[in-house]
């Protein structure tokens, strides 16, 4: 099992020291978050991602994604941003990058999808001149909600740069039974970020401290045959990101068949 954590639970803290801190816990992998102020798109010239690569290498840890969410950001922020992280993620050296829609307006969704749909078609092209897969991340409250929107927006852009990262409980937040979204989507999964969540209320929780069946859970995704990152995904932890992330990886360990 490949365990990497998503650097944004780390908050303020420098990029180098996360990594490192990383490292030491024994995490394999992270999610490179492009969210980060040092290390946001508009920032990222060839030297820092030079620098990036090589502190990667020099600790042994690979990266599972690079990711953008732009929560937030008006669209003449969000749009050049995300076609800049496409040629980050590759220069990075990673094929995936983690990317959202944004939130929905009940009453516009339509219209928003259809918008959404045109954007990504224009993004895949820059995937695909880059051979990055954008890795859409269904999340409850977004123009991408859940499984059906998913596969929706697959099915109109038409694209094999266009994949899933599937939040395993952003899925039950909205009611999905976790192991049918995993065979439902299959191949089509890419990347996953990982956490607990109980009563469906989206607040991310320590694996083990909510309602997810985490056995089932990795069971259907054997299924699948996914070979892929778990990536741990804890927010609102600056109190002890360090203690946190070490705990996860603790708990998650116990599902490892390899040990």
């Amino acid at each position: 099992m490949k365990l990497a954590f998503r650097t944004g639970g780390f908050g303020s803290w420098k990029m180098d020291r996360i990594l490192e801190e990383l490292r030491g816990i024994g995490y394999s992998g992270v999610e490179l978050c492009l969210e980060h102020s040092e290390h946001r798109p508009e920032k990222m010239n060839a030297d820092l991602i030079q620098r990036t690569r090589q502190q990667l290498d020099r600790l042994g840890l690979g990266i599972a994604s690079a990711s953008y969410h732009a929560d937030g950001e008006d669209m003449a922020t969000r749009l050049p941003n995300t076609f800049r992280a496409i040629d980050i993620a590759a220069d990075l050296g990673t094929d995936i990058l983690v990317v959202n829609a944004e939130r929905a307006k009940p009453e516009t969704k339509k219209s928003q999808f259809e918008q959404v749909v045109e954007r990504f078609k224009k993004l895949c092209e820059q995937a695909e001149k880059r051979r990055v897969t954008l890795a859409v991340e269904p999340e409850p409250g977004l123009i991408i909600n859940d499984t059906p929107d998913m596969l929706e927006l697959m099915r109109r852009v038409g694209s094999k740069r266009l994949a899933v990262n599937l939040d395993v409980g952003h899925a039950v937040c909205v009611g999905e039974s976790l192991p049918a979204t995993i065979r439902t989507l299959g191949k089509a999964i890419v990347h996953t970020h990982l956490e607990d969540i109980a009563a469906r209320v989206h607040k991310h929780l320590l694996p083990g401290d909510g309602d997810i069946n985490f056995a089932a859970m990795f069971q259907a995704f054997d299924e699948i045959g996914y070979n892929g990152y778990y990536t741990v995904d804890l927010f609102a932890i600056s109190d002890n990101p360090s203690g946190w992330a070490r705990s996860a990886l603790e708990r998650l360990r116990l599902y490892d068949k390899a040990d």
